[in-house]
Protein backbone atom coordinates (compact mmCIF):
# COMPACT_ATOMS: atom_id res chain seq x y z
CA UNK A 1 0.00 0.00 0.00
CA UNK A 2 2.97 2.29 0.93
CA UNK A 3 4.08 2.06 -3.22
CA UNK A 4 0.32 2.86 -4.03
CA UNK A 5 0.10 5.87 -1.77
CA UNK A 6 3.54 7.11 -2.85
CA UNK A 7 2.63 7.24 -6.52
CA UNK A 8 -0.54 8.90 -5.48
CA UNK A 9 0.90 11.62 -4.07
CA UNK A 10 3.37 11.91 -6.67
CA UNK A 11 1.08 11.74 -9.48
CA UNK A 12 -0.60 15.28 -8.16
CA UNK A 13 2.70 16.90 -8.18
CA UNK A 14 3.39 15.16 -12.56
CA UNK A 15 -0.09 16.50 -13.38
CA UNK A 16 1.82 19.76 -13.43
CA UNK A 17 1.86 21.28 -17.23
CA UNK A 18 5.64 22.94 -16.61
CA UNK A 19 7.77 22.29 -19.37
CA UNK A 20 7.26 20.78 -22.38
CA UNK A 21 6.39 16.71 -23.03
CA UNK A 22 9.62 15.96 -23.18
CA UNK A 23 10.46 17.45 -19.79
CA UNK A 24 7.45 16.16 -18.44
CA UNK A 25 7.91 12.45 -19.22
CA UNK A 26 11.12 13.01 -17.86
CA UNK A 27 10.19 14.18 -14.84
CA UNK A 28 7.62 11.43 -14.13
CA UNK A 29 9.74 8.52 -15.32
CA UNK A 30 12.50 9.75 -12.37
CA UNK A 31 9.60 10.26 -9.67
CA UNK A 32 8.77 6.76 -10.48
CA UNK A 33 11.94 5.24 -11.01
CA UNK A 34 12.44 7.27 -7.48
CA UNK A 35 10.08 5.28 -5.61
CA UNK A 36 11.09 1.55 -7.13
CA UNK A 37 14.31 2.02 -6.42
CA UNK A 38 13.51 3.19 -2.25
CA UNK A 39 11.55 -0.19 -2.13
CA UNK A 40 14.05 -2.35 -3.74
CA UNK A 41 16.68 -0.75 -1.57
CA UNK A 42 14.17 -1.47 1.36
CA UNK A 43 14.32 2.38 2.61
CA UNK A 44 11.24 3.27 1.88
CA UNK A 45 9.13 5.85 3.73
CA UNK A 46 5.36 5.75 4.95
CA UNK A 47 5.23 9.46 3.22
CA UNK A 48 6.95 11.75 1.12
CA UNK A 49 7.10 14.00 4.49
CA UNK A 50 8.78 11.66 5.89
CA UNK A 51 12.01 11.39 3.31
CA UNK A 52 15.39 12.81 4.27
CA UNK A 53 18.84 12.82 4.06
CA UNK A 54 19.53 9.47 4.78
CA UNK A 55 16.82 8.04 1.76
CA UNK A 56 18.25 10.13 -0.50
CA UNK A 57 21.99 9.33 0.43
CA UNK A 58 20.88 4.96 0.92
CA UNK A 59 18.65 5.99 -2.91
CA UNK A 60 22.52 7.34 -4.42
CA UNK A 61 24.80 4.58 -3.56
CA UNK A 62 22.03 2.39 -5.07
CA UNK A 63 22.34 4.23 -8.53
CA UNK A 64 26.37 4.70 -7.88
CA UNK A 65 26.26 0.27 -8.05
CA UNK A 66 23.72 0.10 -11.23
CA UNK A 67 27.08 2.28 -12.46
CA UNK A 68 24.76 5.33 -13.16
CA UNK A 69 26.49 8.20 -14.58
CA UNK A 70 27.27 11.41 -12.23
CA UNK A 71 25.97 14.13 -14.78
CA UNK A 72 22.32 11.50 -14.95
CA UNK A 73 22.39 11.20 -10.82
CA UNK A 74 22.65 14.95 -10.80
CA UNK A 75 19.84 15.09 -12.84
CA UNK A 76 17.78 13.08 -11.18
CA UNK A 77 18.60 14.60 -7.80
CA UNK A 78 17.51 18.06 -9.56
CA UNK A 79 13.90 16.83 -10.68
CA UNK A 80 13.79 15.24 -6.79
CA UNK A 81 14.29 18.32 -5.07
CA UNK A 82 12.22 20.00 -7.11
CA UNK A 83 9.80 17.46 -5.97
CA UNK A 84 10.47 17.36 -2.61
CA UNK A 85 9.71 21.32 -2.59
CA UNK A 86 6.39 21.43 -3.59
CA UNK A 87 5.54 19.03 -1.24
CA UNK A 88 6.59 20.68 1.48
CA UNK A 89 9.75 18.79 2.12
CA UNK A 90 12.36 20.64 3.21
CA UNK A 91 15.08 17.88 4.03
CA UNK A 92 18.48 19.29 4.63
CA UNK A 93 22.13 18.24 3.10
CA UNK A 94 20.35 17.05 0.41
CA UNK A 95 22.83 18.78 -2.13
CA UNK A 96 25.22 17.67 -4.27
CA UNK A 97 28.51 17.89 -2.24
CA UNK A 98 25.95 16.47 0.78
CA UNK A 99 25.37 13.29 -1.51
CA UNK A 100 29.10 12.58 -2.53
CA UNK A 101 27.77 13.68 -6.22
CA UNK A 102 31.19 14.95 -7.34
CA UNK A 103 32.52 15.30 -10.69
CA UNK A 104 35.81 15.48 -10.85
CA UNK A 105 37.17 18.07 -13.55
CA UNK A 106 40.22 17.63 -15.03
CA UNK A 107 41.91 21.12 -15.37
CA UNK A 108 43.89 21.08 -18.78
CA UNK A 109 46.92 23.44 -18.79
CA UNK A 110 47.31 24.58 -22.37
CA UNK A 111 50.28 23.05 -23.85
CA UNK A 112 53.49 25.51 -23.91
CA UNK A 113 55.73 25.15 -26.92
CA UNK A 114 59.24 26.61 -26.35
CA UNK A 115 60.80 28.70 -29.28
CA UNK A 116 63.29 25.01 -30.01
CA UNK A 117 60.25 23.31 -30.51
CA UNK A 118 58.87 25.52 -33.15
CA UNK A 119 62.29 25.55 -34.93
CA UNK A 120 62.13 22.06 -34.96
CA UNK A 121 59.42 22.52 -38.26
CA UNK A 122 61.80 21.29 -41.75
CA UNK A 123 59.38 21.68 -44.31
CA UNK A 124 61.20 24.54 -46.38
CA UNK A 125 58.02 26.24 -47.00
CA UNK A 126 56.65 25.81 -43.79
CA UNK A 127 59.87 27.05 -41.97
CA UNK A 128 59.95 30.57 -44.22
CA UNK A 129 56.47 31.07 -42.72
CA UNK A 130 57.56 30.39 -39.62
CA UNK A 131 60.61 32.33 -39.71
CA UNK A 132 58.22 35.62 -41.55
CA UNK A 133 56.33 35.70 -38.23
CA UNK A 134 58.81 34.80 -35.33
CA UNK A 135 60.98 37.04 -36.70
CA UNK A 136 58.83 40.38 -38.53
CA UNK A 137 55.81 39.24 -35.56
CA UNK A 138 53.96 39.06 -38.95
CA UNK A 139 50.57 36.98 -38.87
CA UNK A 140 49.90 33.94 -40.93
CA UNK A 141 47.93 35.95 -43.43
CA UNK A 142 50.60 38.77 -43.73
CA UNK A 143 53.24 36.27 -44.25
CA UNK A 144 51.65 34.38 -47.02
CA UNK A 145 50.90 37.91 -48.84
CA UNK A 146 53.93 40.13 -48.84
CA UNK A 147 55.43 41.41 -52.62
CA UNK A 148 59.30 41.89 -52.06
CA UNK A 149 59.82 44.53 -54.58
CA UNK A 150 56.69 46.48 -52.89
CA UNK A 151 57.48 45.67 -48.95
CA UNK A 152 60.79 45.16 -48.70
CA UNK A 153 62.62 48.03 -48.75
CA UNK A 154 66.20 48.56 -47.71
CA UNK A 155 66.90 47.85 -43.91
CA UNK A 156 62.88 47.33 -42.91
CA UNK A 157 59.93 45.47 -44.08
CA UNK A 158 57.16 48.23 -45.00
CA UNK A 159 53.41 46.35 -44.69
CA UNK A 160 51.10 48.62 -45.80
CA UNK A 161 47.63 48.40 -45.15
CA UNK A 162 46.17 46.16 -48.31
CA UNK A 163 47.91 43.18 -46.55
CA UNK A 164 47.93 43.78 -42.99
CA UNK A 165 45.34 42.01 -40.53
CA UNK A 166 44.37 45.42 -38.91
CA UNK A 167 44.41 47.63 -42.30
CA UNK A 168 46.96 50.01 -41.28
CA UNK A 169 50.40 50.45 -42.07
CA UNK A 170 53.15 49.46 -40.33
CA UNK A 171 57.08 49.36 -40.49
CA UNK A 172 59.24 46.30 -39.05
CA UNK A 173 63.12 47.30 -39.17
CA UNK A 174 65.34 44.51 -40.06
CA UNK A 175 67.93 44.44 -37.17
CA UNK A 176 69.79 41.63 -37.18
CA UNK A 177 71.68 39.21 -39.19
CA UNK A 178 69.01 36.19 -39.28
CA UNK A 179 66.43 38.84 -39.91
CA UNK A 180 68.40 39.41 -43.40
CA UNK A 181 69.14 35.94 -44.12
CA UNK A 182 65.12 35.35 -44.34
CA UNK A 183 64.74 38.60 -46.53
CA UNK A 184 67.32 37.08 -48.55
CA UNK A 185 66.00 33.18 -48.84
CA UNK A 186 62.19 35.30 -49.59
CA UNK A 187 63.73 37.32 -52.29
CA UNK A 188 65.44 34.57 -53.82
CA UNK A 189 62.08 31.84 -53.88
CA UNK A 190 59.99 34.67 -55.21
CA UNK A 191 62.56 36.33 -57.26
CA UNK A 192 62.00 39.42 -55.71
CA UNK A 193 58.42 40.41 -57.21
CA UNK A 194 55.83 37.39 -56.10
CA UNK A 195 53.81 36.71 -53.14
CA UNK A 196 54.31 33.31 -51.71
CA UNK A 197 51.00 32.48 -52.49
CA UNK A 198 51.55 33.61 -56.40
CA UNK A 199 54.80 30.87 -56.29
CA UNK A 200 53.26 28.18 -54.19
CA UNK A 201 49.52 28.69 -54.00
CA UNK A 202 47.37 29.50 -51.33
CA UNK A 203 46.12 25.91 -50.36
CA UNK A 204 49.51 24.30 -51.00
CA UNK A 205 50.74 27.05 -48.48
CA UNK A 206 47.97 26.37 -45.82
CA UNK A 207 48.79 22.51 -46.35
CA UNK A 208 52.32 22.54 -45.93
CA UNK A 209 52.21 24.71 -42.45
CA UNK A 210 49.03 22.76 -40.97
CA UNK A 211 50.81 19.33 -41.90
CA UNK A 212 54.11 20.84 -40.31
CA UNK A 213 52.61 21.78 -37.20
CA UNK A 214 50.42 18.44 -37.16
CA UNK A 215 53.81 16.48 -37.44
CA UNK A 216 55.18 18.78 -34.36
CA UNK A 217 51.78 17.59 -32.59
CA UNK A 218 51.02 21.78 -32.22
CA UNK A 219 47.49 22.58 -32.70
CA UNK A 220 46.54 24.15 -36.15
CA UNK A 221 44.94 27.17 -34.91
CA UNK A 222 48.19 28.20 -32.97
CA UNK A 223 50.00 31.17 -34.11
CA UNK A 224 53.77 32.17 -33.28
CA UNK A 225 53.60 35.05 -33.72
CA UNK A 226 54.48 36.40 -29.98
CA UNK A 227 57.46 34.71 -30.08
CA UNK A 228 58.89 38.23 -31.86
CA UNK A 229 57.66 40.15 -29.21
CA UNK A 230 59.91 37.49 -26.69
CA UNK A 231 63.11 37.64 -29.24
CA UNK A 232 62.79 41.38 -30.12
CA UNK A 233 62.67 41.93 -26.00
CA UNK A 234 65.07 39.84 -25.54
CA UNK A 235 67.52 41.42 -27.85
CA UNK A 236 66.91 44.82 -26.73
CA UNK A 237 66.06 44.82 -22.95
CA UNK A 238 69.94 45.34 -21.91
CA UNK A 239 70.33 48.92 -24.07
CA UNK A 240 67.25 49.95 -24.23
CA UNK A 241 64.41 50.65 -21.64
CA UNK A 242 61.34 48.67 -21.03
CA UNK A 243 58.91 51.41 -21.71
CA UNK A 244 60.45 51.93 -25.07
CA UNK A 245 60.54 48.44 -26.01
CA UNK A 246 56.98 47.95 -25.43
CA UNK A 247 56.54 51.40 -27.89
CA UNK A 248 58.62 49.86 -30.24
CA UNK A 249 56.70 46.30 -29.99
CA UNK A 250 52.99 48.06 -30.07
CA UNK A 251 54.10 50.11 -33.57
CA UNK A 252 55.45 46.56 -34.80
CA UNK A 253 52.78 43.92 -34.33
CA UNK A 254 50.47 46.73 -35.25
CA UNK A 255 48.78 46.05 -31.73
CA UNK A 256 46.95 49.16 -29.45
CA UNK A 257 47.10 46.99 -25.80
CA UNK A 258 50.02 47.04 -23.50
CA UNK A 259 48.04 44.26 -21.71
CA UNK A 260 48.65 42.36 -25.09
CA UNK A 261 52.27 42.77 -25.56
CA UNK A 262 52.51 41.59 -21.78
CA UNK A 263 50.77 38.72 -22.75
CA UNK A 264 52.68 37.86 -25.97
CA UNK A 265 55.70 38.31 -23.38
CA UNK A 266 54.59 35.93 -21.31
CA UNK A 267 53.15 33.66 -23.27
CA UNK A 268 54.29 30.09 -23.73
Amino acid sequence: MRRHSLRQAANIYLTNRQGNHRERKYRRYVILKMIDDLFITGIAPPTWKAINSTHLQLLVNHWHKQRLKLPTIMNYMTIIRKFLMSIGNCTTNIDNNSLGIIVNKEIRKPKKFSLEQWQKINCPIAKLLLNLQIHFGLTLREAMRVIPDVHVQGHRLWLTREITFNSQDRVVPIRTEAQGNIINEFNLITQNQYTLINVYGYRALCFAWSSALKKLRIPAKKSCRYLYAQILYAQLIPAVENQEIIKFLMDEMGLKSRTTVWSYLHKS
